[in-house]
């Protein structure tokens, strides 16, 4: 009878169709409580005849089996794993499948046919774990209840309680892809729902600042061309005045906060690259929703001034009621660059000539000038271009990455190694940045918003972003998010800084930073960092074994 070959490793490692992980399996491993610990199966039939098929159905034996998730993870295609131009230090160049998507495992188990290995994602939250040594045991039967094989290891939980790491996280969030995938109208009741459902699982991941579409977003958008309407403030236009309502934007923030999201950015008010144009924006005029403002307003018209004069008074007195202040961000134009220094300078001019400056303005931006005219208080450079800013006075600081962070530095391509999305936590530590920026939460259109995409088909927008750059979550079936091995990881790495976090205020940050780059030959850059998984993995255990004393 045929039988299932099973191993145990970490989560750093890729378990491809066509290929066992080189390394060593895992057998022992520690977790802190508070924190989640996660590793992998590999799964393959062994004995079998050619073109044999079967359903496997996983069983846990462990004292903490209540608390063990296991997510099958599905393979989606890439046409586009990355730039032809790299560094090299990548897994896989080539298109072909790649294992991304977790799916909870239903009443089929997990199917595999002869020949091909098959990837179990395991996860324990440890919040409710008491400290303790256990034995977890999963084995496997096929739908006939005949034993198929089995495996083992064991998972220390330590005394010391982890917690939350001190950095505000945004991966933006597109409530337009919700709309146009689940073809819903956009925030009716089941809108709302799929929205709820996708914010919890990102919270769950450790994002705590969520992109607020005040406006439809103006993002990532063709010109001329224009995404689907998700608006939270109703506008009424009467002549040359304007009213407000705000009930879908507090609507929109309770749902948040109740999801343990704590700071607020308010969408753009001027178009990407520059902000020459207005967003999109619809009113109610005489009964009929219509467009007032977009590509063909300027953003430096008067037009859109005495638009503003009149809504961003009502804006703060809606954030100070609502007990705001500290928790929003307002933002003028994503990724300006030096061509366009005098659109984005009046913009910001505009913006600031009616925003309280006690608020603050954060702008994705690489370019050292904008900051040193003083056109932005809070930059966030991309991590690739962070040299110039790291010695400059910011009160706080952000980094970000996107597609174009291919080389040298850190990101979450299918194609990379996880070891280099996970590298992230080490860094953010060690430059102390106060947040971290990732443009692509659920971004499925492909670029310019031009059409809508299926992501378990297209995961590349249309081949132009390497494929795990636009987003880290999947729609399921039934309106909730299907996380991805990249979400899981880089949750590892904010779990990575947290650790950091609570040693340094035991020992100090000087003694924590020599515990971490202590055996390596240069400082710990963004650009400069061991590529190594085991040597990941190591340092985590030499820090929490640290902490636990």
């Amino acid at each position: 009878m045929s039988r299932l070959e099973i191993n145990v490793y970490d989560s750093l490692r890729r378990i491809y169709l066509d290929e066992k992980p080189d390394c060593p399996e895992l057998k022992r491993a520690a977790c802190p409580r508070g924190d989640v610990f996660n590793c992998q199966l590999s799964l393959i039939l062994k004995d079998a005849v050619e073109g044999e098929r079967l359903r496997a159905y996983p069983s846990v034996n462990s004292e903490i089996k209540d608390f063990i998730k296991i997510f099958r993870i599905g393979n989606v295609p890439s046409e586009m794993p990355g730039y032809s131009q790299n560094d090299g230090y990548f897994e896989r160049m080539a298109p072909g499948l790649f294992p991304d998507p977790l799916f909870s495992l239903d009443k089929n188990g997990i199917y595999g046919k002869e020949g091909l290995f098959y990837g179990m994602w395991v996860q324990i939250p440890t919040e409710k774990i008491n400290p303790g040594n256990y034995t977890i045991e999963i084995s496997f039967e096929n739908d006939k209840k005949e034993y198929l094989g089995k495996t083992s290891f064991e998972l220390e939980i330590l005394e010391i309680k982890l917690p939350k790491p001190k950095l505000k996280y945004t991966q933006w969030f597109h409530p337009d892809c919700l709309v146009s995938y689940y073809e819903v109208e956009a925030f009716s009741e089941k809108h709302w729902e799929i929205i709820d459902n996708f914010i919890k699982t990102a919270a769950e991941n450790g994002v705590n600042t969520l992109l607020t579409p005040l406006f439809t977003l103006p993002l990532d958008t063709v010109v001329g061309g224009e995404r689907p309407t998700t608006q939270l403030v109703y506008v009424k236009k009467d002549g040359g005045k304007y009213s407000f309502g705000f009930d879908k934007l507090a609507r929109w923030i309770s749902l948040a906060r109740k999801r343990g999201i704590k700071y607020f950015e308010f969408s753009h008010f001027f178009t990407q690259w520059g902000a020459e144009a207005t967003p999109k924006i619809v009113a109610d005029i005489k009964g009929k929703e219509k467009p007032i403002f977009g590509w063909d307003t300027s953003a430096s018209g008067k037009k859109y001034e005495r638009f503003l004069a009149q809504f961003i008074p009502e804006l703060e007195r809606f954030i100070e009621k609502n007990k705001l202040g500290k928790s929003v961000y307002f933002h003028v134009s994503d990724e300006p660059n030096d061509k366009l220094t005098e659109s984005y300078a009046k913009a910001s001019r505009l913006l600031r000539k009616y925003l309280n400056p006690k608020y603050k303005i954060i702008d994705a931006l690489s370019d050292y000038e904008f900051f040193k005219n003083g056109l932005i208080d809070t930059p966030i450079p991309s991590i690739d271009h962070y040299e110039p800013f790291e010695k400059a006075k910011i009160k706080e600081r952000w980094a970000y990455y996107c597609c174009s962070q291919n080389k040298l530095v850190s990101n979450r391509f299918f194609s990379m190694p996880q070891a280099r999305n996970r590298i992230i936590g080490f860094q953010i530590y060690k430059y102390g940045l106060s947040g971290f920026l990732h443009w692509g939460y659920n971004f499925w259109y492909t670029q310019y918003s031009l059409s809508s995409i299926d992501p378990y088909m297209t995961t590349d927008a249309g081949g132009i972003f390497p494929s795990g750059d636009s987003f880290s979550v999947y729609p399921g079936k039934d309106g909730h998010a299907v996380p991805s091995t990249r979400l899981f990881v880089f949750k590892e790495a904010l779990s990575d800084l947290a650790a950091l976090q609570a040693l340094e205020k035991r020992i100090g940050r000087d003694k924590t930073l020599h515990l971490l780059e202590k055996d390596l030959e240069q400082p710990l850059t963004f650009k400069t960092y061991p590529r190594d998984p085991d040597w990941i993995l190591q340092k985590r255990d030499e820090i929490n074994r640290e902490l636990n004393k």
